[in-house]
């Protein structure tokens, strides 16, 4: 899951292929407070502009549903981010001053929040993001035994 707080920073789903998310198993959705653009039909588009109610609800059970969401630093991710089992942030270059203020850490072990709730510079490549996906699933029992 793709959280968008706002058009001027979007990830671009572009740089994903609808191949490399067969080949992963992955379900890609995009949630956030803007709804334009398009995303490829193989991404589940949860965007609302206007907010509505019920979307915060849709969020947080698509988020819930996520092994890894990816987010964009806001309060709009704060609870969607807390249900999930990891999170990665990306933070924009104006946003680091207000860093941990949107932050919900549910792991008490400070090795395993460290490992599991990872912030990121704005502009990581989606390659990147990829390895650090990969490595939190393919070594979270790894981290669990040595905590």
């Amino acid at each position: 899951m793709l959280t968008d707080s706002s058009s001027a920073y979007t990830f671009s789903a572009s740089r994903v292929t609808r191949t490399e998310v067969e080949i992963f198993l992955v379900s890609l959705a995009v949630c956030g407070l803007d709804a334009t653009g398009a995303y490829p039909d193989w991404i589940e588009d949860l965007r609302a502009h206007p907010l509505k109610s019920e979307s915060n609800e849709v969020w947080i059970c698509r988020a819930a549903q996520s092994h890894v969401p990816i987010t964009v630093l806001g309060s709009h991710a704060t609870l969607p981010g807390a249900h999930a089992g990891a999170v990665l942030t990306l933070v924009p270059p104006q946003m680091l001053r207000n860093v941990l203020t949107d932050a919900i850490l549910t792991i008490g072990n400070s090795r395993e929040a460290a490992y599991l709730y990872r912030l990121l510079p704005g502009e990581i490549s989606s390659s990147a993001l990829v390895e650090i996906i990969l490595s939190i699933l393919l070594n979270y029992s790894y981290v669990r035994l040595t905590t």
